[in-house]
This record gives C-alpha cells, structure tokens and sequence, in this order.
C-alpha cells in the first residue's frame, strides 16, 4: 500500500511532464485564452474502461454498452455552464458499425428481453446520434460500441475515439468539436483457466470456454444452465453494473466472482488482469499506476472485494487520501462529483481508471485541445477570459493572474510569450509548474521548430529525417526532422562545412533571416540597406539588409538606444516576439 504522503504529493491535480521548449508534439487546439462567447467542450467516459463480451450465444456478463458524458461552457468573465440552446452530437469516423464485431444483436432478445434495430444498442444509442440533455450535462448512454474499428475490424483498438460536436440547436451552426475516448474491451481472459484441460475446466469439457463455464456452474452448483442457453449472469446474481435485482439468495456477481476465484488469483495487477481487461489493454492507466500503484491500493485484494457490501455503489474515495479538505467529494462516487462551477470532477480530472494524466495518447487528444497539453485541466484561461486574479478556484487554488509562473503579469514580453503559447508554438519549458524560462536562449535546433511551426501551423508534422544533409544532425538526433525540412524549404543552408550546428545559439542577425526567409519564401531578397537604421548596423556588416527589413516590417524596434545588437543571443522572450510579429500570431 502506497503512503497517504506519496498520494498527496502526486495530488488530483497533477501536471504532465515537460513539453519540449519548442513544443514539438502538440495537436490542434482551441485558444488557451478563452475568447468571449466561444464554446468549449469537456467530455468523458463516465468509467474508465466498460467491458462485454463478444460472443453471446452461451453466456454474458455485460453488453457492448458505453456511455459519454459532456459539459458544455461559454466562456467569458465568469463562464457559464450551457444547458439550453445547443444540441450536443458525437459519432465514430472509423466505428460506425458493431454487428458483424460481435453477434450481442443476434442474442438480445433471449438475453435481455429485447429486439434491438443492428447497431443500436439497449437504451436506443447508435454509433451517432444525438445526446439527451440530464440536469446539468449531456450524456449518450449505452453506445453500443466495440473495439474493432472499421478500417482493422480483426484488430483490438480499446482506446476507442469518438467525435463530439456542438450545433446551436436554431442555426445548426457548428459551434465547437472535440475528440474523446470511448475505452471498451471484450479481454476478459477466461480462457486462461476455462479452456479444455485448464484448471477451471469441467470434469465434462465441451470444447468451448463459455460452455465449459456453464457446465462447470452445473456440475458444482446442480444448475441446469447448459440446457437454458444463452445464460444471463446477472438473471441470477444482482448486477448494479446493469441495475439487475438478481435472485433472492443468490450471491452479487462480483462477490461471487472474486469469491469464487480468491484462491485462483494472486493480489497483484496481473492478478486483476486474468478477468479484467487485460494484458494487452491493461485498462488501468491513469496518473497513479504510472507512479506504481496498483488495482489493490485502493480496491484491496480479493477478500476485500468479495466483501464488498454494494459493488458498482461503494467503491474507493479519493478523499481517503486527498484529506486536506480541499479533495471532499459531494457523492459517494468520484464519477458523480462536483466541484468548480458545477463541472464534473471527471470534466477536469477524466474517468475512473484514467485520471489524467493518462498513459495513453488518445486519452490525452482532448485535454491538448483545449489546454495545449496533457491534462488534467489546469489552465483558468481554458473557459475564463480574463484570468481570476482573486477568490478560489479548483479545491480552493488561486490564480497568480499570469500563464506562466515565471512570467508576471508585469514582465515586458508576457503579451507575447501568451499569445505564442495559445497558438500552440511551443508548451514552454515545464508543465510542473507551468513555466516559459523567457531569459534562456535558443539553439537554432530549436529555431527550425519554431520557423515551421510559423509557417505551417501548431499541427505540423515535418517527413522523416535522413540523416544525410547535415554532418552533425543524424537520424534520430533532436529536431533533425525540422532542421532537415528548414533546409529543404531554403530557410537554412547551416552554419558551414556540411554542418548546421544545432546546439549553437542563435543570434539577433541570423534570427532576421531566419524570419524573413521562413515569411517570405527561400528566393526572397530584402532591399539593399542604408546602414542608418541601427548604429551598430553599418553598411556592408553581416546581415544587414535583412536587420533593416525586419524593422521596415515592424518586427523589431532594435535592443534600445538605436541598436539591434545583432551579436547577441536571441532569449525565448525575444523570441516569442519576433515570431508573434513576423507571422501574425492572434
């Protein structure tokens, strides 16, 4: 069992590790500053994984069956929770069909009493469709998704990714989008044991695994259950997973479960992962395991599970261990929590399982979008316009009124550094907290980043480096994509004698050209100089021409007293201006 101490350090809120300075890795994302009246979306699965079977001619545990939830808010000064006038949809781009991935439509009506349209599943969900509004959030329940997406349908994908968009319900104007993961997995490995001549097997094998169950529960229980096929599990045993009284007598299913494999499953994660999904989906994932906890720091081992007077209803708190007050939940399950303005604690912090940040990059898609990086959400700006400078937000945390802990709301370049961050250029030099280092300088390995980023956008992908047009830049080495693309535009030639320097610092006369190359295209040549702009910036000294056109353009105003100082190293600050200037940066 890990610490109380270990618990709180790690906290609810944790950060993602450091984005690279230049901000290599990030995805399409709205604005960081929230403008007046845009629309942002914050969207979960309400468990961290939901898992079915994929064969139910014999037997079932649970249907294909996952639900979404969504809160909306308009963002302004303070936002506000939409509960009305939107229409909120989602569908699979690459999931639109379940039959054929599983036969559940062929069985429903024997197993839950139903004849169901194919892909639609038990509470009338499609794999797209329109989600019901519910008090204070918008929810699709019981998608009736599996994990084999379209274009690999024999392939398991548990990390399922669903669209989500927000329409105004009079115009159908589209008003904001994201991405979310739907887990699922159907990797329940009960063939580890049940198979012919496993250590569950019956002392009648049959040659299938979900019948050697049955005939297994007929043989020790005097059940008649192989002649009653397809069996419902929870027909007997009380399931809150699907809201099932069961049988007066009979035992819960997941007490029966855990009580019945105690002796056959040792207390471990791979433990867990016999019946759970699974060794390859391994649905554990979230911010805690990757510190090293484990299913059985907060659930406990299997006695303690097969005790469990209400499975699905009374399960661990995070205020067992978040203690200090600030972490209370206001309902039993951390999934039904609310905290800041009404959201959900799972809005901010993702799903059960999946507590940000998660181990898988698809869980991390959303949170990138709105924040520019991995989550949990910690960014005031992500909904406020103008950031708090007063009164307590999440569990009682406060704004300093700046986005950058090292750069205050008073510091020369803060207008800058913000706006380059919201365009997604760089996700600054720590995420722990929340830093931009403005006074170090930047290596032209970083430069290439930035320039192609200017050029092309936040999303940009360079090709593949090879390793071959630079000496001292070889494949894999940092950024040798990007430096590899500069030169490949004519932004760059390198530094000299094959090489391109990477780790060199830049100066103020190489950023000019760099920054003119990279706006204007490689053939570009500035006007000759006059060598009275600057009076360190003589006639016929090294760039000049191109010093002179970044200050025509705007770009730059020199380093003060009538200099450029183009000796000097360019600071990140610098930098953030230079680049929000010469590419037009919102």
């Amino acid at each position: 069992m890990k610490t109380k101490g270990f618990l709180i350090r790690i906290g609810l809120a944790l950060l993602v590790a450091a984005l690279l300075g230049a901000g290599a890795g990030l995805l399409t994302r709205e604005s960081v500053d929230a403008a007046e009246g845009t629309y942002k979306i914050l969207a979960w699965n309400d468990l961290g994984m939901h898992c079915y079977n994929r064969d139910f001619a014999d037997l079932a545990v649970l249907p294909p069956y996952n639900t979404l939830w969504v809160q909306v808010i308009k963002a302004g000064d303070p936002p506000t929770l939409v509960t009305s006038g939107v229409t909120v949809e989602y569908f699979y781009e690459d999931n639109t069909y379940s039959v054929g991935k599983t036969n559940f439509w062929s069985y429903s009506q024997d197993l839950f009493g139903v004849s169901l349209p194919p892909n639609v599943g038990l509470k009338g969900k499609g794999l797209s469709g329109t989600m019901d509004f519910s008090g204070d959030h918008y929810v699709a329940e019981g998608i009736p998704v599996t994990e084999f997406s379209d274009s690999a349908p024999t392939t398991s994908q548990p990390y399922q990714l669903a669209t989500v968009i927000v329409k105004d319900s009079v115009t159908g104007a589209e008003l904001a989008r994201t991405r979310v993961v739907t887990p699922v997995s159907s990797e329940m490995r009960c063939d580890k044991c049940h198979s012919d001549g496993g250590e569950g097997s019956p002392d009648n094998p049959t040659g299938k695994v979900e019948t050697n169950i049955l005939q297994l529960h007929d043989e020790e229980e005097g059940t008649n259950l192989m002649a009653n096929r397809p069996v419902l599990c929870a027909k007997c045993h009380a399931s809150n997973a699907l809201g099932a009284p069961g049988q007066s007598g009979v035992p819960n299913l997941s007490n029966a479960m855990h009580d019945k494999h105690e002796d056959e499953s040792p207390d471990t994660l791979d433990g867990c992962y016999n019946c759970h999904p699974g060794p390859q989906t391994k649905c554990l994932r979230d911010t805690m395991s990757q510190e090293g906890m484990t299913c059985i720091d907060c659930h406990g081992g299997m006695s303690t599970v097969k005790n469990n007077p209400d499975p699905w209803l009374n399960e661990p708190r995070c205020d067992t261990c978040h203690d200090s007050g600030q972490y209370d939940q206001n309902h039993p399950l951390y999934r039904f929590s609310t905290e800041h303005g009404g959201l959900y604690c799972e809005a901010c912090h993702d799903s059960t399982h999946a507590v940000a940040p998660s181990r898988e990059e698809n869980d991390a898609i959303k949170f990138n979008i709105l924040q520019g990086k991995n989550g949990p959400i910690d960014q005031c700006q992500v909904c406020h316009t103008i950031t708090p400078s007063t009164g307590s937000g999440p569990h009682g945390l406060t704004s300093s009124g700046s986005l950058f802990e090292d750069v205050p709301s008073t510091y020369w370049a803060r207008e800058f550094i913000e706006r380059l961050y919201n365009a997604g250029i760089t996700g600054g030099c720590s995420t722990s907290p929340l830093m931009y280092c403005p006074d170090s300088t930047v290596t032209r390995a970083q430069m290439a980043i930035f320039i192609l980023r200017g050029i092309h956008g936040s999303t940009y992908v360079p090709p593949t480096a090879s390793g071959t047009v630079f000496g001292d830049v070889p494949v894999g080495s940092f950024a040798a994509d990007w430096i590899e693309q500069l030169a490949a535009e004519g932004v760059t030639a390198g530094c000299g004698g094959g090489n391109y320097c990477p780790d060199a610092t830049i100066t103020r006369a190489q950023m000019a050209i760099f920054l003119l190359r990279g706006e204007h295209g490689s053939v570009y040549t500035p006007p000759a100089a006059t060598g009275t702009v600057f009076g360190d910036v003589p006639l016929g000294s090294f760039a000049d021409a191109w010093i002179e056109q970044l200050a025509l353009e705007g770009v730059t105003s020199g380093c003060g007293s009538g200099n450029y100082c183009p000796d000097n190293s360019v600071t990140r600050a610098e930098m953030a201006v230079f680049l929000v200037r010469a590419f037009s940066l919102p």
